[in-house]
């Protein structure tokens, strides 16, 4: 009787565990066939507004950041997608992007980006 009481337990704990995880992580699975993670699957219109406050807008910067690193380090040929053209300047464009397309993901806006810099070289 004991041991089922242990397995009820385990099990509550971990139900409870994963559903304290879904709702701080932020994932979806993208038509180009990847999954997703963070705050680059929240609409563009509330990354506009988000990114009004510094320490919201830091946030969304910390996984561009990342998302742009991945791309550079499991990209073969690729040192740096912004060659000639600064993190700020990503930034501007990704924010222009989202007001053209506000209901589009922040991941897709940084896909949009990265073939935009893949096409022109430079000069997001």
């Amino acid at each position: 009787m004991r041991t089922r009481g242990l397995g009820f337990s385990a099990s509550f704990l971990f139900a409870s565990f994963a559903l304290t995880l879904s709702a701080t992580l932020c994932w979806s699975y993208d038509s180009a066939g990847f999954v997703s993670f963070g705050v680059g699957n929240k609409p563009c219109d509330q990354y506009l507004v988000d990114a009004q406050q510094p320490e919201r807008g830091f946030v969304y910067e910390t996984w561009l950041s990342g998302y742009l690193t991945a791309f550079n380090a499991y990209s073969p040929g690729v040192s740096d997608i912004l060659t000639g053209e600064d993190f700020a300047s990503a930034v501007a464009w990704i924010k222009s992007y989202c007001r053209d397309h506000p209901t589009a993901v922040v991941h897709r806006a940084v896909a949009k980006l990265i073939e935009y810099m893949r096409k022109s070289g430079s000069n997001p």
